[in-house]
């Protein structure tokens, strides 16, 4: 079981578009707990039923999907997303997250897939 869970872990890490992995992350009973935004249209945000949605959460689900494993949301914000994939609250933010020095001493962080020419 623990080469499966490794090995999911690191498909995940190669193929998510998702800023930051705590470290070391922590799989736990086929679950990964995925930080989203909920106030970031167009891309996370809550449809009118309330409902998370938008590309990051699509992306979790299908990644999640496809791994067979367990998705929970959470709803992070920015002020402590990090301080939350550093204390293993969250096993990966699937939010926009500039890379710093600082913030790569806490967390891994993946290439991004967008960036804002306007930012």
């Amino acid at each position: 079981m623990w080469k499966s869970l490794v090995r999911h872990q690191r498909i995940l890490l190669a193929c998510c578009v998702f800023v930051g992995l705590s470290a070391p992350a922590q799989v736990r009973a086929s679950a990964i707990k995925v930080g989203v935004f909920d106030d970031a249209p167009p891309l996370s945000y809550r449809d009118d039923k309330g409902r998370l949605t938008g590309f990051p959460v699509a992306i979790a689900e299908a990644l999640c999907a496809e791994l067979k494993l367990r998705c929970e949301l959470k709803v992070v914000r920015l002020e402590t997303v990090i301080d939350d994939l550093a204390a293993g609250q969250i096993d990966v933010a699937a939010v926009g997250l500039l890379n710093t020095p600082e913030r790569g001493k806490r967390i891994a962080f993946t290439k991004p897939v967008y960036r804002s020419t306007t930012l």
